[in-house]
């Protein structure tokens, strides 16, 4: 056991001592900061945040005082009433104000409302004339029903067997179940090739003859697994650590993300699934460079293994929408699809627990089963260059 814990350590350390490594480590964290950096600032670059003017020819806000919800939302934009027109006009010309609304007589009847502008008010500005409206005609209204009524609507789809759990509150549970499907998509895909390109490098210059002298070929593939699998791990926990520090700061500056409630269960699944994922992925990368005779083949063969796992994202409106379906159902139970399918289904649906354990069953199985072909092609092909090992060979040999 020694020597498996041996070639564990020179194999992630000889990894994470690199500039790639590094480069790696930083380059997501770099490009979402970016990403997020650029949309930002064009998000506040076009945003008009000037108030915006309120002119009642109604009678029905009389007295209205200004509405704003700087406090919740820094880019929302506030609502100033004015006595007439002119002032509003003034106003306006003077840059105080990006444009103004017009309250018309029959408002209470018709609903009509007119708009001035020089240059047009975007969502944001008639989001917060409309809350404006909303808050002064339910002011002599029942504060829970005036609360209720200013929430707004909440859509909740429902199949007809179980309580489904997807709410129109919650629109983004789906986003960051997927942000975190690529982000596990990417980690496999580097453990796989960090494994491949190693066991492909030592076959082609003979180091792996010199290596095998020393320890059995069951020690060395599994000291190489947990070693490149520790690698993917290393970079997956620094990938974490930032978004969940960026959520904590978030929380302690933005009091209304305290109040939305996030269902747990796709995130607990997903991270239950990962690991076995991870092992099974770095098997089959084994298997390619046993049965590969060069990095690029290899590298072909590879690929075939972890776009599986991007399967579900095509399907994600069947998920949310037909969470039972024999479709969405499958998808979450196979192994090369589970680790995004299975979370997906939680976000609309109570998956039956029984489901939830054979999909993480299958998943711990497919991982045996690969270590299980991955040891046996590597002892097969260990001293074969130049010469393709088939699956056939594989499942046929006793050795």
């Amino acid at each position: 056991m020694s020597k498996v814990w041996i070639v564990f350590f020179h194999e992630y350390l000889r990894h994470v001592k690199t500039k790639r490594f590094l480069f790696g480590l930083l380059s997501l964290p770099l490009t979402i900061l970016l990403t997020s950096i650029i949309a930002v600032g064009a998000i506040v670059v076009t945003t008009d945040l000037r108030p915006v003017g309120a002119v009642d020819q109604s009678g029905l806000f009389q007295n209205a005082q200004p509405y704003s919800e700087k406090k919740e939302d820094p880019l929302s934009v506030e609502v100033l009433p004015f006595p007439n027109e002119e002032t509003a006009r003034k106003a306006l010309d003077s840059g105080e104000i990006q444009g103004y609304y017009v309250i018309q007589p029959d408002y209470l009847a018709t609903g009509k409302v007119r708009a001035v502008s020089q240059t047009g008010l975007d969502k944001s500005a008639n989001d917060a004339f409309s809350k404006f409206l909303l808050t002064h005609l339910l002011k002599n209204e029942d504060p829970l029903v005036r609360e209720r009524m200013l929430e707004g609507s909440q859509v909740s789809l429902k199949s007809p067997t179980e309580e489904n759990k997807y709410s129109t509150r919650t629109p983004f549970e789906p986003f960051a179940v997927l942000i975190l499907g690529m982000i596990f998509f990417f980690a496999i895909n580097i453990i796989g090739n960090y494994l491949l390109r190693a066991l492909v490098d030592e076959k082609e210059n003979r180091t792996m003859e010199i290596i095998l002298t020393s320890l059995s070929t069951d020690q060395f593939m599994i000291g190489k697994i947990l070693g490149n699998l520790s690698v993917g791990m290393t970079q997956i926990f620094f990938w974490f650590a930032i978004p969940i520090l960026m959520g904590v700061f978030a929380l302690t500056r933005i009091p209304l993300l305290r109040t939305i409630n996030i269902d747990l269960t796709p995130f607990w699944l997903m991270m239950l699934l990962a690991f076995p994922a991870f092992i099974m992925v770095a098997a089959l990368m084994t298997l390619a460079g046993a049965t590969a005779t060069e990095s690029r083949e290899a590298q072909q063969i590879a690929s075939l293994f972890s776009l599986p796992f991007m399967i579900p994202f095509y399907f994600l409106q069947i998920f949310l929408e037909h969470p039972d379906s024999p479709l969405s159902i499958g998808l979450s139970l196979f192994p090369f699809t589970s680790l995004i399918g299975l979370p997906l289904r939680a976000l609309a649906t109570s998956i039956p627990t029984w489901q939830s354990v054979l999909a993480i069953g299958l998943m711990v199985l497919s991982a045996v089963g690969s270590i299980w072909l991955a040891s046996r092609a590597f002892r097969l092909s260990m001293l074969r260059y130049g010469k393709k090992l088939s699956l056939l060979e594989i499942f046929r040999s006793r050795a």
